[in-house]
């Protein structure tokens, strides 16, 4: 799978060089959903969240410098402020499958368990597994008793066990901040296996937040 490679161009250039985090930056609404869900999940102190949040941004950030871990974008929890998320949650809490792909921090995954969906129906997919290590010292929780199945995937390899576990099981895949990685070729493979992972049902469903352009052209990040 291609790794991005980071541009100046589009975000603000301290997030990307300094990962500059500060107070005022944590406490941005947008990260509303994600600060709650680590201060409720983690019980750390007020007065200690924007240092823990610091250490392991910056650990992920050497590990895969995605422009997300810059912009704090694992403080928010996409899902959670999608207009269909209450009934995807009674949907999940019934027993319904749920993939989060390209999970990064799994913090979507853990707001979903957190409400009460059965932590055996839950699977969480990131190219990079390393980033669920750093997940756990994030929010606190454990490897031995996550909040859900965590897994290394490349989806661009079909044959891998994880995908032909989950091939036609899944009712709901939940993927963020992902298609917009690849060329638009790439972007077709992934459609074609995503639909292949959907249970083949009325009412499967596919959601999440992509970038986009208003007019259809590539952008090139270098």
């Amino acid at each position: 799978m291609d790794t991005p490679v980071l541009t100046h161009v589009f975000f603000e250039p301290r997030y990307i060089q300094d990962l500059h985090l500060d107070e005022s930056n944590i406490r941005y609404e947008d990260y509303a959903t994600g600060r709650a869900l680590l201060r409720d999940q983690s019980k750390i102190p007020e007065n200690q969240l924007v240092a823990h949040v610091a250490e392991n941004q910056r650990r992920a950030y050497a590990l895969m410098p995605y422009s997300c871990i810059g912009l704090l974008r694992f403080l928010i929890c996409t899902l959670s402020t999608h207009h269909v998320y209450p009934p995807v949650l009674e949907q999940l809490k019934a027993g319904a499958t749920y993939l989060n792909l390209g999970a990064c921090f799994a913090q979507d995954i853990r707001k979903v368990a957190f409400g009460g969906a059965p932590v055996e129906k839950c699977t969480a997919v990131d190219l990079e597994p390393g980033f669920f290590s750093i997940s756990h010292d994030l929010f606190r929780d454990s490897a031995e008793s996550p909040p859900a199945r965590f897994s290394g995937g490349d989806l661009f390899d079909d044959e891998q066990e994880i995908w032909t576990e989950l091939r036609g099981r899944t009712d709901v895949l939940h993927v963020s901040s992902f298609f917009h990685m690849f060329a638009l070729p790439k972007q077709k493979t992934i459609a074609q296996s995503v639909s292949r992972l959907m249970r083949p049902v009325q009412g499967s469903l596919v959601l999440g937040m992509q970038l986009a352009a208003s007019k259809k052209r590539e952008i090139c990040l270098s």
